[in-house]
């Protein structure tokens, strides 16, 4: 990296420069973006975001945070990252830039750091004490599916496979998230309900039927922490044509989402979206009990 003469120059009004975490795809520095380098930041793995230095208003004293405009043309910036962080924007940094932004890639699950110092003109002043930003890269959220088997279901396979002898009974999932590196107990989900009825020789009656998805929104309200548990809703017989059957339910959990994740794709300038989950499913069994029909004897006014 080149190195620009460090001098005593004039005592700034804003000594102090704050890393603005922002999204590429907006300039609001101030609004939206507005946590500094006093807070470290947490990003998931794979995705893209950018941080700005506020300009020293006694240079850019134009500056308008809200679109990043008016800084002195004479400003530049010596930024500096972690090997776990692959920078996108500029293409180069070993010497000082003209911009007071860079986008990087969150590349390795670990603690990264960016540092950033301002100087006036190419090779003039700069501010011998560079801010630091900690970057903790995250990994995708995931998630455990587990039945609770309460009440009178006997269990099959622990916590995934259970039975009961008739309907219209219910059960409590619980739900274990992960997210290596992460700090904050937030997490939403999306699980699948299928329902596939049986024939006396178990071969399976007609298709199965989506009965719906038990989920929640990755939002602020939405959010649930690990360890949480949602109710089933009712299982009742499918049929065929009126007639009762023996009946499977699986729940599946098919994706997840944390606050981190859903950040981070927010300061990438992208659409939220879910991570898949592989092979979390909880398996219901209702067996349907024989009817017991009437007791036949030899009449009293048999014809003899």
């Amino acid at each position: 990296m080149k190195t620009i003469t460090k001098k005593n120059c004039l005592k700034l009004a804003m000594m102090v420069m704050a890393l603005s975490i922002f999204t590429g795809a907006s300039g609001q520095i101030l609004t939206d973006y507005s946590e500094t380098n006093a807070v470290d930041m947490y990003q998931t793995i794979d995705l893209n975001f950018r941080v700005y230095v506020d300009p020293d208003r006694v240079y850019s004293p134009d500056y308008e945070p809200v679109d990043n405009s008016g800084i002195n043309p004479d400003s530049y910036w010596t930024f500096t990252i972690t090997g776990g962080l692959t920078l996108v924007t500029p293409a180069d940094i070993s010497d000082p830039v003209n911009q007071n932004w860079v986008e990087v890639r969150a590349s390795t699950i670990a603690e990264q750091t960016i540092t950033a110092a301002e100087s006036f003109g190419a090779a003039g002043c700069e501010d011998a004490t560079p801010q630091e930003q900690t970057v903790h890269v995250v990994g995708e959220p995931s998630g455990v599916l587990i039945g609770q088997g309460t009440g009178t279901w006997e269990e099959m396979t622990a916590e995934i496979e259970f039975f009961i002898c008739g309907d219209n009974v219910t059960d409590d999932l619980q739900l274990t998230f992960s997210e290596e590196g992460g700090t904050f107990d937030e997490f939403a989900y999306n699980i699948s309900v299928e329902r596939q009825g049986f024939d006396v020789n178990d071969d399976p009656v007609g298709s199965s039927e989506n009965m719906g998805t038990i989920s929640v929104s990755a939002t602020d309200a939405g959010f649930v922490a690990s360890g949480s548990t949602v109710g089933t809703g009712a299982m009742e017989f499918a049929d065929d044509e009126g007639t009762s059957l023996r009946t499977r339910y699986i729940f599946t959990l098919e994706s997840v989402a944390s606050r981190t994740s859903t950040v981070s794709h927010y300061r990438a300038g992208l659409a939220n979206e879910f991570y898949p989950v592989i092979d979390q499913t909880v398996t219901y069994w209702l067996n349907l009990p024989p009817v017991t029909g009437p007791i036949y004897h030899i009449p009293d006014n048999f014809s003899l």
